[in-house]
């Protein structure tokens, strides 16, 4: 189980797939913890961004528990319980962490659908994560579709700008690519003054699906890692 560090960054470990299904390491300002939607059983993988040296994660299988007795692959349907218990445990630790990043104060989650397959989704999901324009707007409450736009644009992955369409809080901000005509800045600021905000972008390439997690970029992330020397 690997894990990663982010200090203004991002995560690490791909942890299982599942509707939530990612998993993270701790990040200073910024872990962003990711998961593909789908079914238990992905492979680690460090995301892109600033890791610790010393931080560490360490998942342990023995054989010595009897009920591990005639288990040869891990793919054996016996240990999809204990899978799914894991996929849990360890998302749970994961969004722990992000909601502890220095200075964090609000958890950000991104679900992208529509891209041209899960790992094109994955790198979108990753983009907005780590965009600092994205983060600030959210740490100042700030539903800029726009920003999302623009690093959906910089992932570099195929999109379509006549079918993007963009929701935060569930909220329909952006269709075919503009503002949504229907949409009034007044009825998403409940949802933007709260500590978990949600957005969901359709990218209207193909199939491929991601969820990921950060935390917002605040004022206090320069403060706490401004104010002293290692």
């Amino acid at each position: 189980m690997r894990g990663a560090k982010g200090e203004m960054g991002e995560t690490g470990m791909k942890g299982t797939k599942g509707e939530k299904g990612e998993t993270g390491d701790k990040g200073d300002q910024g872990d962003n913890v990711k998961g593909d939607q789908g079914d238990i059983g992905a492979t680690p993988d460090i995301g892109v961004g600033d890791t610790s040296t010393s931080d560490t994660v360490l998942l342990f299988a023995t054989g010595a528990s009897l009920a591990s007795k005639g288990l040869k692959s891990a793919a054996d349907a016996r240990l999809k319980p204990f899978a799914k218990a894991l996929d849990s445990l360890c998302l749970d630790l994961a969004l722990q962490v992000a909601r502890d990043g220095e200075g964090a104060e609000k958890l950000i989650e991104i679900k992208i659908t529509g891209a041209e397959s899960d790992k094109a989704a994955h790198k979108i999901g990753m983009t907005i994560a780590n965009s600092p324009l994205v983060k600030t707007a959210i740490a100042g409450e700030d539903a800029n579709w726009g920003r999302i736009v623009m690093a959906i644009g910089k992932s570099g992955e195929k999109a379509i700008r006549d079918k993007l369409r963009i929701k935060i809080g569930g909220v329909l901000v952006a269709a075919k690519g503009m503002k949504d005509q229907r949409y009034n800045e007044a009825d998403i600021m409940p949802h933007m003054k709260g500590r978990d905000i949600k957005i969901e972008a359709d990218i209207g390439v193909g199939k491929g699906k991601a969820c990921v997690w950060t935390c917002d970029l605040t004022h206090r992330y320069i403060d706490i890692n401004g104010s002293y020397r290692s």
